[in-house]
């Protein structure tokens, strides 16, 4: 049973300070076997999980696994595989993609607010920054959940303690999450809702780049 990873850097939490390394561009569409190839993906990877995570153990360079995942939307993902102590642990290294994802995602406070969620113990471990990406926890066995999974039945919906959906966990959790005291500077906190200026904004960007009746 994969164990969770410990990380004892000044990186852990931290979206501040940002390891001066930076992951060569990789073809997603390419095959993750042609992947171990490319020594200078791996070699950088492995230098960062390392550094972000020093109680991993490497006595040999097949000591860390490193698969490209699917899934991302704007990043490149891999999964990576090490040791420590005796149990085998697993991280996750996220890549920025193109640089106009960034126009519609703001890095800074992604990783602000993803560096907070993980103090609070509400999600992945946040093990550090690199100069175009971050590594944080990867949850081994865990997948998205389907459509029927999340609603409930007509019958669960007046009966909570009878639902054998997830609808009325996540429901909870939203809750607790709502009602967070963000720290200041994480997000943009002048207390107005900024979603709808937001999704204008995203329109807005989405027409000058393809067209109104694109």
């Amino acid at each position: 049973m994969p164990s969770r990873p410990r990380s004892t850097s000044i990186y852990v939490n931290n979206p501040t300070d940002i390891l001066p390394l930076t992951v060569p561009k990789w073809d997603v569409a390419v095959s993750s076997a042609a992947l171990k190839n490319n020594s200078r993906i791996f070699d950088t990877i492995r230098e960062i999980v390392t550094t972000f995570c020093p109680d991993v153990t490497i006595t040999d360079v097949d000591d860390l696994e490193i698969t490209q995942l699917g899934g991302g939307l704007t990043n490149v993902l891999y999964l990576v595989k090490g040791h420590e102590g005796k149990g085998v642990v697993n991280c996750l290294v996220r890549v920025n993609g193109s640089e106009e994802s960034d126009i519609l995602v703001d890095r800074q406070i992604e990783n602000r607010v993803s560096s907070c969620l993980s103090k609070m113990s509400l999600a992945p471990i946040y093990f550090g920054r690199f100069q175009n990406g971050r590594v944080e926890e990867f949850y081994t066995g865990s997948s998205p959940l389907s459509p029927s999974k999340m609603h409930p039945g007509d019958s669960q919906l007046s009966s909570p303690a009878e639902c054998n959906s997830y609808c009325w966990r996540i429901l909870e959790s939203m809750s607790k999450m709502h009602l967070l005291e963000i720290p200041e500077g994480v997000a943009k906190t002048d207390g107005e809702a900024t979603i709808w200026d937001q999704t204008d904004e995203w329109m807005r960007l989405a027409e000058e780049i393809y067209g109104k009746n694109g």
